[in-house]
């Protein structure tokens, strides 16, 4: 289907034609259809923005506590804006909705580090190459990531990574 899936609770289908880019005009008809129908699941295909995805959780409020609210996948929710305002909307979502959760998730092939960071000199106001023990960096994320490969992106470079696909 190419638009926003409501499933009603006997179990009746309503979709929201849309673009794969969900906007504030979708919501609206989408908040339309939780004040006027019983709905039980909302499945969100598409990307939403974060003030489109605030705006439905703030006027639909505690219309919400018995909806299931799905998103495709998580890259949709990603690349929807900041990481940490992604990550406050999804709390906010958690605390009214019944559940949140995704359709499709996405596997992960590996866990890149990398011992560099930028190193900020107060003294000069600039930064400069900074670095940590690469070693240790590794051994302690792989004693907690256990079942996915680690890879020293700096010093085994992109074709350890390639060689995973």
């Amino acid at each position: 289907h190419s638009g926003i899936l409501l499933k009603t609770i006997d179990n009746k289908d309503i979709v929201i034609n849309t673009t794969s880019l969900i906007t504030d005009e979708t919501v609206n008809k989408l908040l339309n259809y939780i004040d006027t129908k019983k709905i039980e699941e909302i499945f969100i295909p598409g990307i939403i923005s974060l003030k489109s995805l605030d705006k439905l959780l703030s006027n639909a409020n505690q219309k919400l506590n018995n909806i299931k609210l799905i998103f495709e996948d998580p890259i949709k929710l990603i690349i929807s804006g900041n990481p940490f305002c992604v990550n406050n909307i999804i709390n906010k979502a958690k605390k009214l909705c019944a559940y949140i959760g995704v359709a499709n998730s996405i596997p992960i092939i590996a866990i890149t580090i990398n011992p560099f960071y930028p190193k900020f000199r107060h003294s000069l106001g600039t930064y400069s190459s900074g670095y940590i023990d690469d070693v240790v960096l590794e051994k302690i994320m792989k004693e907690h990531i256990r079942n996915i490969p680690v890879i020293n992106i700096a010093k085994e470079g992109g074709s350890a990574l390639f060689e995973l696909l």
